[in-house]
């Protein structure tokens, strides 16, 4: 047996979606997460100038090049709204505890079963609350 306790949530985001017609909708909410990483890739240019006829003195020029990157995704939640009614999407996160027990059970000179129990602390995850 196995269930979920969930220790805290802490939410994010608050949206609410209103059904003012007389017939049932279908509606959504939708996050987007996005990060943008910059970079910078150096690179060493060499010159050479000509100082008179006695030789060349070489100059180096340091050029920088910033490039950036973009990763995220989009998540969301579809449900039906009856007529007239409100629904409320909330979004965060949430520290979830499972815990729960196992049984065994065994027979050789004699039967017996034994109850181990045992808890996890899950990683913490996003999650929408429709209500």
């Amino acid at each position: 047996m196995t269930r979920n306790l969930v220790n805290n949530k802490t939410i994010g985001y608050r949206d609410s979606i209103t059904n003012n017609r007389s017939y049932a909708i279908h509606g959504s909410c939708e996050a987007n997460t996005s990060k943008t990483s910059t970079y910078t890739l150096s690179t060493t240019l060499g010159t050479e100038i000509k100082a008179g006829i006695f030789g060349g003195v070489k100059a180096e020029v340091n050029a920088g090049v910033e490039k950036s990157m973009t990763t995220g995704y989009v998540t969301s939640a579809s449900f039906k709204i009856p007529a007239d009614e409100t629904v409320y999407c909330d979004r965060g996160i949430v520290n979830e505890r499972l815990e729960g027990y196992t049984k065994l059970s065994y027979c050789g000179g004699g039967c017996s079963t034994t109850t181990k129990k045992w808890s996890f602390q899950a990683p913490a995850r996003l999650r929408w609350w429709i209500y």
